[in-house]
């Protein structure tokens, strides 16, 4: 999926993700897939908000590791809060 996002082919990754979803939508993998699609395609504030929930979720529920702690931090950055994306990184 995240080479269809490198050559900007969203529409088949979000086909993939859709496919993710009907398989198991609360896999973790399932829900980092969502949020790279919509952090890919320039999220609105409302995404973002959305995103950053997702994200403390999964890592409340599995733990926190450097990918979920990385992919906050640009949620943060693009959000506009880059003193609490400082503190992430």
């Amino acid at each position: 999926m995240l080479g269809y996002l490198a050559i900007q082919r969203f529409d088949l990754a979000e086909q993939i993700t859709n496919q993710m979803k009907a398989i198991d939508e609360d896999n973790c993998l399932t829900t980092l897939a969502i949020v790279w699609l919509k952090i890919y395609k320039a999220p609105s504030q409302g995404t973002l908000e959305g995103l950053i929930t997702s994200l403390n979720e999964l890592g409340e529920k599995n733990g926190y590791s450097t990918k979920t702690y990385n992919l906050l931090g640009m949620c943060l950055l693009a959000k506009g809060e880059h003193e609490k994306a400082v503190k992430i990184f």
